[in-house]
């Protein structure tokens, strides 16, 4: 998504949800198989600290909950109706960043 639009995004790692579980297994230092795959395209991701690339929570941007179709972005007017709208019919959902100006590139922090 922000290769094809030419912009940066912004994720705090401390709000994305997780399955119930996942946190502390990712502590456990157990993976998915498919976590080395997800990790290439891990340079295009900037951690605020070496401190924080150390995480489990960090490990979760590259498990399979946490990478392709569980994403979306939207106009920032539609975030509060839509994140409402989604919650009320049951899903599991949250406000994790925003899209910002820069190279095409993700800053976790």
């Amino acid at each position: 998504m922000l290769q094809a639009s030419g912009v940066s995004a912004e994720i705090s790692v401390s709000a994305i949800p997780l399955f119930e579980g996942a946190a502390e297994l990712l502590d456990e230092g157990i993976r998915s198989t498919l976590d080395p795959a997800n990790r290439q395209v891990e340079y295009l991701f900037r951690a605020d600290s070496d401190a924080l690339r150390k995480l489990a929570l960090y490990d979760a941007l590259f498990d399979p909950q946490t990478s392709g179709g569980l994403l979306l972005a939207t106009a920032p007017i539609q975030v509060e109706p839509l994140l409402q709208a989604l919650l009320d019919a049951g899903h599991n959902a949250a406000l994790v960043g925003e899209v910002v100006d820069g190279p095409a590139r993700l800053e976790i922090v």
